[in-house]
C-alpha cells in the first residue's frame, strides 16, 4: 500500500514568535516522524551557528537557544515540486519583512 505523502514546514522559533530558520520536506500524511524531523532541524541549526551563518540567541529579541522550539506545520502540497511556487513566496515575504523596521518584531 502506498503512503500518501505531504510536505511539512519547520519553523524554529524563540519564545516571542521571531522565526529563526525554516525547512520544509516531505513527509508521511497521516503519521509524519517528528522525532526524525526535530533531530534533522536540530542538526542543520547546529551547523549554521558552528559554521557562524546564525548566532546562537534570536537577534531581534536576544532569547538564548535554549528556549527555541521547532513548530511544524503540514501543508496542503503532496510534493516538495509542487510546494515550490508557495515556499519560493513564503521565502521572499520573509526576506522583505526584513527590511522593513519592526517587520519581525
Amino acid at each position: 500500500m502506498l503512503t500518501e505523502t505531504r510536505v511539512y514546514i519547520a519553523r524554529y522559533l524563540c519564545p516571542d514568535g521571531h522565526c529563526l530558520m525554516t525547512a520544509s520536506g516531505e513527509g508521511d500524511a497521516e503519521e509524519p516522524d517528528v522525532g526524525e524531523i526535530d533531530q534533522l532541524v536540530e542538526a542543520s541549526l547546529n551547523k549554521l551557528i558552528e559554521d557562524g551563518a546564525v548566532t546562537p540567541w534570536c537577534g531581534i529579541c536576544g532569547a538564548a537557544r535554549e528556549t527555541w522550539h521547532i513548530d511544524l506545520t503540514r501543508t496542503q502540497y503532496r510534493t516538495i515540486a509542487e510546494a515550490g511556487p508557495h515556499l519560493i513566496e513564503l521565502a521572499r515575504q520573509n526576506v522583505w519583512g526584513w527590511q522593513i523596521p519592526g517587520g519581525h518584531g
